[in-house]
């Protein structure tokens, strides 16, 4: 499970490091109002992750997770209002909102980052990390052919179809879920794994393995049948095989007071109405 504490600002001054989405006018018009309260609330913005307290991310679901691939090595906390779609990752404009971050009124979770190791074609290897999730896709009009190993054991041979979905839980609600994939609650440690349109063998199915577990996808006939992988926000073209594992980076996500992803969960994923 993620670990969880909570934070109690107390005595100094706080400072916060401010990232806008350039292209989101809502959070740009939002930022003007924001440095304003912070400045009567004596609250510094810095211009660097590892001078501040607490990093404020404006905009969307994408627009955090480059904020968090660009000052995860700071490993200082993230607290997204969201001015996007969803918001799964990020938390909804409270008029109290600068009060609940002075006071600290907010629960911390430590999440994991997937790391691949990724061999093209020229045997160039290339290690890059991932929050939510890492695809392998087709990139011709021919269908993948894929072997799949967890932990050494065959799980799925001369797989053929779109490709393959491999997600942290707390990205499990994204491409993964629209694939098929089940949704994992991002509090339990877990790695799923999802075929994209397979039809060869029709019995692989979607599958939740525990977080430690080390993935192997190996593509066959790389040449006539193309891959690209994507991982978050960086891709690779003429993927012959990936290595997939848990990293050991990690990163921290705020919630606001009263907050919580199962809540999220329910509300921005399975839309149930309140009434």
């Amino acid at each position: 499970m993620p670990e969880i504490s909570y934070i109690d600002k107390k005595g100094g001054k706080m400072k916060v490091l401010i990232l806008t989405d350039e292209l989101n006018k809502k959070a740009l018009s939002f930022k003007e109002n924001l440095l304003s309260l912070l400045e009567e609330r004596r609250v510094k913005t810095v211009s660097r992750a590892k001078l501040a307290d607490l990093i404020l991310v404006l905009g969307g679901d994408g627009w955090m997770i480059r904020c968090i691939h660009r000052h995860y090595k700071a490993f200082k906390p993230f607290l997204g209002i969201n001015f996007g779609y969803k918001g799964f990752f990020m938390n909804d404009l409270r008029d109290e909102l600068v009060d609940l971050i002075i006071g600290g009124k907010y629960n911390l979770f430590t999440f994991p980052f997937l790391e691949t190791a990724s061999e093209v074609r020229g045997g160039r290897v290339f290690k890059t990390l991932a929050l939510n999730d890492i695809y392998f896709n087709r990139s011709t009009r021919q269908s993948c052919r894929l072997n799949v190993k967890v932990d050494d054991i065959v799980v799925a041979e001369k797989i053929q179809g779109d490709g393959l979905v491999v997600c942290t839980s707390l990205g499990s609600t994204g491409y993964n879920l629209a694939a098929g994939g089940s949704s994992v609650h991002p509090e339990i440690s877990a790695i799923g794994l999802t075929p994209l349109a397979i039809h060869t063998p029709v019995q692989f199915k979607p599958m939740v393995f525990p977080l430690d577990s080390k993935i192997l996808v190996e593509v066959l006939e790389p040449k006539k049948r193309r891959v690209q992988l994507a991982a978050d926000i960086i891709e690779y073209k003429n993927v012959l095989r990936a290595e997939i594992k848990k990293s050991e980076f990690s990163f921290r996500l705020a919630l606001l007071e009263g907050e919580s992803f199962t809540k999220r969960i329910i509300e921005k994923i399975m839309r149930v109405s309140e009434n």
